[in-house]
C-alpha cells in the first residue's frame, strides 16, 4: 500500500487534550492505529500516542477516497489525521474527532510480536529484544513519565536551593572509589575506565561553586545473579562546601518529600494507570549507621 507524505502537516494536539471543551474545534492528530472496529459504511479508529488515545470516527460517504485505506490498517500503523472535536456519549471520554482527511505514514509489521494494548502478555525476552513497541504500553510508557517528573522536580529543588548542575567526565584514567569493578575501555590506545562514581570531581567542583548536583550515569562492573542488579544506573549525587555532614542529611530531608509530592501532583494520572497509592514520607528521616545497618 502506498504511504502518504507528511508534507505541511503538524500535530496540533496530543490525544489526551482532545476533550468535550474542545467542541467543534479543528485538530490534527498524529499516533498509531490502535484499534479498528468497522460497522458497514462507518469505521472507527483509535488513534494512540505518548499522552493516550481518542476515538477517530470515519464515514464512507465523506471519505470515500481513503476509507478502503483505513479498512486494511494493522495495529501500530502510524497515521495523521485531520478532523472536527465532537461531544458524544458514546465514547468512555465524551468525545471523538470526525475524520476530515488522511494519511498514512509507515505501516507496522505484522503479526505483532507483543501486544500493546497489553490483551495478552508477553514473555520477558520478547519484550526486551521489541523494547520500542513495549515501551508504548500505557503501564511501561507512565513509568517514563513519572522518571521524567522526579527528574525535573529533583532539578527545580536544587536550583531554588542554589545548587550549581554540573557535568563530569564518564571516562576516567583510574577508579574514584575503592572496591569496586571498573569497565575499561580503549581510548587511544590508552587505559581507560568507565566511571563508577562522580565522587572526585563533584568534591574538587566545590572549591568553586560551593554547592554542586549532577545526575548522570555510572557503570559498576560486577556481575550478580539477581534481577535488580545492573551495571548501568542514573545517579543523583550532590556535594556542599562549608557543610557538615547532617548539613547534606538535612537536604535529602527536605529533597525526598519534595520529589514524592511533585509526582503526586503532577503524575495523577500515571499513578491512577499503575493503581499506586503514593504516600509522601515525613522528614526528618531517621539517621542509621553503617555499623548498625550490618548487625541489623
Amino acid at each position: 500500500m502506498e504511504l502518504d507524505n507528511l508534507e505541511n502537516w503538524r500535530k496540533s494536539h496530543y490525544a489526551n487534550e482532545i476533550t468535550p471543551k474542545s467542541d467543534g474545534k479543528k485538530v490534527v492528530l498524529m499516533g498509531w492505529m490502535r484499534e479498528i472496529r468497522l460497522h458497514g459504511k462507518l469505521a472507527f479508529i483509535v488513534l494512540a500516542d505518548r499522552s493516550g488515545d481518542c476515538q477517530i470516527t470515519i464515514k464512507e460517504e465523506e471519505n470515500s477516497k481513503f476509507f478502503e485505506k483505513i479498512r486494511s490498517l494493522n495495529r501500530e500503523d502510524v497515521i495523521a489525521v485531520k478532523g472536527t472535536v465532537k461531544k458524544t456519549k458514546q465514547t468512555v471520554r465524551g468525545v471523538e474527532v470526525l475524520l476530515s482527511d488522511f494519511k498514512l505514514l509507515n505501516r507496522a509489521q505484522t503479526p505483532l510480536p507483543l501486544d500493546v494494548a497489553e490483551k495478552t502478555p508477553a514473555l520477558f525476552d520478547t519484550r526486551l529484544d521489541n523494547r520500542v513497541l513495549d515501551l508504548r504500553k500505557p503501564k511501561v510508557l507512565v513509568i517514563f513519565k513519572i522518571r521524567g517528573e522526579i527528574l525535573r522536580a529533583a532539578r527545580e529543588y536544587f536550583a531554588k536551593n542554589n545548587f550549581m548542575e554540573i557535568e563530569t567526565p564518564k571516562i576516567i584514567a583510574t577508579a574514584t572509589e575503592g572496591g569496586a569493578e571498573l569497565f575499561p575501555v580503549s581510548y587511544f590506545d590508552k587505559a581507560a575506565f568507565l566511571r563508577q562514581s562522580p565522587q572526585l570531581y563533584k568534591e574538587l567542583m566545590t572549591a568553586c561553586f560551593e554547592k554542586v548536583f549532577e545526575i548522570g550515569p555510572i557503570f559498576r562492573a560486577e556481575p550478580s545473579e539477581t534481577t535488580r542488579h545492573i551495571a548501568e544506573v542514573t545517579q543523583m549525587d550532590i556535594e556542599i562546601g562549608f557543610a557538615t555532614e547532617e548539613d547534606t542529611w538535612e537536604v535529602f530531608d527536605d529533597l525526598i518529600p519534595y520529589i514524592y509530592s511533585s509526582v503526586k501532583k503532577n503524575c495523577a494520572d500515571e499513578l491512577k494507570i499503575l493503581s499506586a497509592d503514593l504516600k509522601v514520607p515525613k522528614a526528618p528521616f531517621k539517621r542509621i549507621s553503617y555499623t548498625d545497618t550490618i548487625k541489623e
